[in-house]
């Protein structure tokens, strides 16, 4: 699957589009780098549709661009007035460069995809990939080696995690709009910990927040 922005018919010209990340977590992580597949066809040759990825580390009061193309550097097909449906060979790999430092090792950023219509055909993206390089293996003051497991799962996972000192934890749960589905803080000894986690959550994307005091550390969930 992937995601599609239909735009043959009924988008009109001019109009904008945007999907937005959940809240990522850098913090600790150098060299992050985003790829992504996309597929377009423009519907004739004066078709300037854009498309921009942008990110912010301030929720959204301001935005960095990290990539834009549009118009012909933009297609990945011939032009068609047809409702196009990419095949295989229709896709191309982008990179995105988020080695800035202010969005490189900062514990909250959102990426956003933002499609400009101007006469354009249907537009895909899928295989969005984000890596990077973790400088520390104590990422919350004392905490370490951070897991979920089984991910994805079918609605229940188990927490893993150990910790240098006792430390009292808040773990929740959010969906992709931000709306918080679990919360629970509970005070842990030093040592190796597990947290079964009984939620039944339908299928989506969520994600799991661990959070001490002074810092906290994020991972996505997926539940099939």
């Amino acid at each position: 699957k992937s995601l599609q922005l239909i735009n043959q018919t009924g988008n009109s010209s001019g109009s904008r589009d945007a999907i937005l990340s959940p809240v990522l977590n850098f913090d600790g992580v150098s060299g992050v780098t985003m790829n992504f597949d996309v597929a377009f066809a423009r519907k004739n040759n004066s078709d300037a549709s854009s498309l921009k990825v942008s990110a912010t580390n301030n929720c959204g009061q301001g935005w960095m661009m990290r990539y834009n193309k549009s118009g012909a550097g933009l297609e990945t097909a011939p032009l068609s007035t047809s409702l196009f449906v990419p095949t295989a060979l229709q896709w191309r790999n982008e990179t995105v460069n988020l080695l800035s430092n202010a969005i490189s090792g900062k514990p909250a950023i959102r990426l956003k995809f933002e499609f400009t219509n101007d006469q354009g055909n249907n537009i895909y993206i899928d295989n969005i990939n984000i890596t990077g390089n973790t400088n520390t293996i104590d990422v919350l003051d004392g905490v370490s080696e951070f897991n979920l497991f089984p991910n994805p799962s079918q609605g229940d996972f188990h927490v893993y995690f150990k910790l240098e000192k006792k430390l009292s934890i808040l773990y929740s749960v959010k969906d992709i709009t931000g709306r918080e589905i679990i919360s629970e803080r509970k005070e842990f000894e030093a040592g190796n910990q597990e947290v079964i986690i009984a939620s039944k959550l339908v299928p989506g994307i969520y994600i799991f927040t661990l959070a001490t005091t002074n810092s906290q550390y994020a991972q996505k969930l997926i539940v099939r």
